[in-house]
Formats: C-alpha cells, sequence, structure tokens
C-alpha cells in the first residue's frame, strides 16, 4: 500500500526539466557577466562622470539589492545555486565600492591628477563622503559575512575579517612608491597567510565556491597594485593589470579543484598566463627601471637586461611547470637568450654582458636540475660563446703583446696535458656515463 502511494506521488510530482536547469544556468551567466561589467565601468568614473552623486549612492544600493537577493533565492525560491551567486556577486563589488572611496579619500589629501582620465574620480562633499563611508562599511561587513558563511562556512569570520580589513587598506589615500609598497607588503602578507592556514588545509577550497573565495581575497590587493602602477605612468599600469591577469590564471591553474580538474584547462590557463606576463614584464620593467639609464647615463644596451632578463626567467619558470607545453617554452627562453646576447655584442658595455653570461649560466644550471635537452644545450653554447667574447674583449682592452700571449696560452696547454695524462681516463670514462644520463633525459 505505502510502496503504491510513493509511486503515485513521484508519478504527479513535476520531473526536472533538463532545458529548465540549463535556462536558469544560462540566465545565472550572463546576469553575472553584466554586473561584472557594471563593476568595471563603475570603476572607469570619468567615462560616466555626470550625476555622480547618483551613481554612488545607487551603487551602494545594488550592493544592498544583492544581499537581498540571496535571501530572496535561498529562503523562498529554494535556489541555493542562485543564492551564492547573488552573495559571491554581492562580495565581488565590495572592493570596487572600496577602490572609489579609496580615489574620494585621496581627493583630498592629493591635488595628483591621473593622465588616464578614465579613472578620474569625482569626490563629493565631505559630510557625503563620510555618511558614504560608514554605510559601505556596514554593509560590507553584513554581506561578507554573509557571503562567507554559504561559501565557506568552517571559516567565515577569519575571512571576513580579512577581507574587510583589506578592503579597509584601500582608503588610504597613498599612492606613490614608497608609500604605497606597505600597503602592498601588508596585503600580500594577508593573502598568504589565509593561504597557507585556511585554503590549503579545507577541502571546500578547491570546490568552486572555495575557489571564487580565494580569488575574492585576492582582488583588493590586484586593485592596489594597479592602481598604484597608474600613478606611475599609462604603459605601468596597463602591464600591470596584465600581469595581475595572468598571475591569477597561473593560481587558477595551480589550484586543486574539480572544476579545473582537467590537464588541458589547466595547461590552457597557464599559457593564457604566460602570454599575459611575457608581455607584461618586460614593459613594467622597463618602467620601474629605465629611468636608470637616463639618470646614469647608461649604454642602450642596458635595456637589453631590463627587457630579457624577466621575460627569460618567465620562460624558465613556466618551462619547469608545464606537462605538454615545455618544449615550446625551452624554444621561447632559448630565442629570448640569443636576441638578448645578439643586442649586446657589438657593444663595450661589459657589465650587462657579464649579467647575460650569469644568465646563461643560471639558464644551463636550470636545464640540467629540469633535465631539458634543449635549454642545458643552448646554456652551454650561449655561456661558452658569450665568455669566450668577454676574454677576447678584455684581452684587446689590457693590448696584450703577441709573444706575451702565446707564452701563456703555450703554459696553459702544458699544463692541461699533465691534467689529461693522469685523470684523462677517469673523465673518458665518466664522460660516457654522462653521455647516456643526458641520451635519457626527455626532450618533452
Amino acid at each position: 500500500m505505502n510502496n503504491t502511494i510513493s509511486s503515485t506521488l513521484q508519478n504527479t510530482l513535476p520531473a526536472e526539466n533538463p532545458t529548465a536547469g540549463r535556462t536558469a544556468r544560462f540566465l545565472r551567466i550572463i546576469g553575472a557577466l553584466a554586473i561584472g561589467g557594471s563593476g568595471l565601468l563603475y570603476m572607469l568614473q570619468g567615462l560616466y562622470h555626470n550625476n555622480s552623486d547618483l551613481r554612488n549612492w545607487v551603487y551602494l544600493a545594488l550592493m544592498s539589492t544583492l544581499g537581498v537577493g540571496g535571501i530572496f533565492s535561498q529562503r523562498l525560491m529554494q535556489d541555493s545555486k542562485g543564492a551564492r551567486l547573488f552573495f559571491a556577486l554581492a562580495a565581488l563589488l565590495i572592493p570596487v565600492q572600496f577602490s572609489q572611496l579609496g580615489g574620494m579619500t585621496l581627493s583630498y589629501f592629493s591635488d595628483t591628477q591621473l593622465a588616464l582620465q578614465w579613472f578620474a574620480v569625482s569626490a563629493p562633499a565631505f559630510n557625503t563622503l563620510l555618511l558614504i563611508g560608514g554605510l559601505s562599511i556596514a554593509v560590507a561587513l553584513c554581506l561578507s559575512l554573509a557571503g562567507f558563511s554559504i561559501l565557506a562556512r568552517t571559516a567565515a569570520m577569519p575571512l571576513t575579517a580579512a577581507f574587510v580589513g583589506m578592503n579597509l587598506l584601500l582608503l588610504l589615500p597613498f599612492r606613490t612608491s614608497f608609500a604605497a609598497l606597505p600597503i602592498v607588503f601588508g596585503l600580500i602578507a594577508i593573502a598568504l597567510l589565509l593561504e597557507m592556514r585556511i585554503f590549503r588545509r579545507h577541502v571546500i577550497f578547491q570546490t568552486i565556491e572555495g575557489i571564487s573565495v580565494r580569488l575574492l581575497i585576492l582582488l583588493p590587493l590586484s586593485i592596489t597594485i594597479c592602481r598604484t602602477a597608474f600613478h606611475f605612468s599609462d604603459a605601468m599600469g596597463i602591464s600591470a593589470i596584465m600581469g595581475v591577469s595572468g598571475f591569477i590564471f597561473h593560481y587558477l591553474a595551480d589550484c586543486k579543484g574539480a572544476s579545473i580538474a582537467s590537464r588541458y584547462t589547466r595547461e590552457f590557463l597557464r599559457l593564457l598566463a604566460f602570454a599575459l606576463l611575457i608581455l607584461a614584464l618586460p614593459t613594467f620593467c622597463h618602467e620601474l627601471f629605465g629611468h636608470l639609464q637616463q639618470s646614469y647615463a647608461l649604454d642602450r644596451q642596458w635595456l637589453s637586461i631590463v627587457y630579457t632578463l624577466p621575460a627569460l626567467t618567465c620562460t624558465l619558470y613556466f618551462s619547469a611547470r608545464s606537462q605538454f607545453l615545455s618544449l615550446f617554452y625551452q624554444l621561447a627562453a632559448s630565442a629570448v637568450l640569443c636576441i638578448a646576447i645578439a643586442w649586446v655584442l657589438d657593444s663595450k658595455y661589459y657589465a650587462a654582458e657579464f649579467m647575460l653570461w650569469c644568465a646563461t649560466l643560471a639558464t644551463l644550471t636550470h636545464g640540467f636540475i629540469q633535465q631539458h635537452k634543449i635549454t642545458f644545450v643552448c646554456g652551454a653554447l650561449a655561456a661558452v660563446c658569450l665568455g669566450a667574447h668577454l676574454i677576447y674583449a678584455a684581452v684587446q682592452d689590457i693590448h696584450f703583446n703577441l709573444w706575451l700571449a702565446l707564452a701563456m696560452g703555450g703554459l696553459v696547454l702544458m699544463v692541461l696535458s699533465s691534467i689529461c695524462e693522469k685523470h684523462g681516463r677517469k673523465w673518458l670514462h665518466s664522460s660516457r656515463d654522462y653521455w647516456r644520463q643526458f641520451n635519457e633525459w626527455e626532450t618533452r
């Protein structure tokens, strides 16, 4: 009898429609992208600077509405996915709001104007700013606690305290290099502490919700780095955006989770990260250190160090991390090294040439440790060629006489002959073993 009643109830209940589920998921994605685009345009206040008072209040109300939408989805609609998305978006908009409040605060302490007027901030009256700031802090506390309680219940309180504290640091009116560095280092320290103490110790942070929480924590740090870079120059600001985006893609590739469990997905994320970083690092370093060339009247070959060493380090790092594209990164590292050497060979700037020679030794060592044939061979050949060129240039500058050079060369050869007489057979036997081990290395 009970089985008959239960089967009857199951037949009368509406079956789950996969089309409706796909439609709901599609609507969530489009809605989330729209709100994310709204946050981006909100930060570009120079594009829509008219009627700024209305924008400030309406955007604060939007954050509150998202929180109410999360409660509505959970309590009335019984839609836990929609509720999590509402609270995640509400938490996502908190750093955006505080970045604008930081720009308004800066306007009362500094008259520095950005060259890129898209990021210009028009501040309201001081009393209005205090009211907006107080309400923003209150809303941020409520939404952060509610959002983290749903997304990461086991660590809601410490995450709320850390997240709100990181956003409060965005209010400090410091943008110059020396004043902003303590803020950046403080945000990095908080992010690392959360990563080591919480994120890597709980399995929940390997899910989609957990990875979204980890990205939320990185958002205040990313905003601080980018806005500080824009106060140097537009080129440094754009390169900072690309660099931060590349780091986030690489961070996602290293996150353990079901959403990015595919090795091909991880490799694609690493490739995106590499493309962004290889474009951002040389420009960023040139803007940061290139002024030394003008200040100290350095040779233009100084730029070869500034441009190529960060790119070489990046390619070597990705060649060690990659699973499928290691050969591509090894070839890229070899190309960067060859271009840098060709740049400095025609100059008399031996300091840059010596630094590149040290870089070739580091490349050779990296290839030996990682057992990468291409990197090892390229580093060895480059080290020999560049070392020989340095010795030749040094001999030319010292102006040795030919007879003295021949005498010293003959003396060296005689010493080498004695060494080979004693250790030659052992070295020959060892070299055969090393050659066999070298052939066993994977080219990948």
